[in-house]
């Protein structure tokens, strides 16, 4: 009897022990330094160049070259937002900017395109000099090269009906065989992109101007030279 009394006490006991352990009441609580490590959800560390899962949006060298026109007359451009340029059909690609289709008459001396973007066989001295019909004259560089920003009204012998406004830019463009210009302009015409507006993208399209040699071909030549 004595025996079987102790037998059923000790078995109470290891009872009592595994439901203290179970609620905790023994078990010693876990370190700060233990709570903090369990805390931790480990992450992929970030590798050198990558960019954020969210972003998607292009940008660098790639995302401009695929926003730029590059014409076979030796200069490329980023073209503005809401712009577009003429295919190349009749003058060659990257010669007119318009915020619409560009149709390109043949056989005419009509603009398709607000801007006008081209390379005259005339040396720079000569397209870019000071003339009485200019307003505003501004010497600088385009890609290095020289250049000069002139806004002209025209007279009574102009190319344009008289009292008509120009933005121009003339860049002296490289070439070892014969003087060329680049010239890019924006005339107030009836019928086209609100002046101003035409400006301030004129403007966007020569601060991303890259000029190189190439032939001297461009639709117009010599005809943009009297205001």
């Amino acid at each position: 009897m004595k025996g079987a009394v102790v037998g059923t006490s000790l078995a109470a006991a290891a009872v009592l022990a595994a439901c203290a352990d179970s609620s905790g009441t023994d078990v010693a609580a876990p370190t700060a330094d233990q709570s903090s490590r369990a805390a931790v959800v480990p992450t992929a560390a970030p590798t050198s160049g990558s960019s954020s899962a969210t972003s998607t949006k292009p940008s660098g060298p790639s995302a401009e070259a695929a926003e730029r026109c590059t014409s076979p007359e030796g200069f490329s451009y980023r073209v503005p937002d809401g712009w577009q340029t003429n295919d190349g059909s009749v003058a060659p690609p990257c010669s007119y900017l318009a915020t619409g289709p560009i149709e390109v008459p043949e056989g005419t001396d009509v603009r398709p395109g607000a801007i006008s973007v081209d390379v005259d066989p005339v040396a720079f001295e000569r397209v870019a000099e000071e003339r009485d019909s200019h307003t505003d004259r501004t010497e600088t560089t385009v890609d290095g090269l020289p250049a000069v920003r002139v806004e002209a009204v025209a007279g009574d012998a102009g190319y344009y009906s008289p009292g008509t406004e120009r933005t121009a830019w003339y860049v002296d463009v490289p070439d070892g065989e014969r003087p060329r210009s680049l010239v890019a302009d924006v005339v107030d015409l009836p019928g086209q992109v609100p002046y101003a507006d035409a400006v301030a993208a004129l403007d966007e399209v020569v601060a991303s101007l890259r000029v190189g040699p190439g032939p001297a071909t461009g639709p117009g030549a010599n005809d943009r030279r009297s205001t």
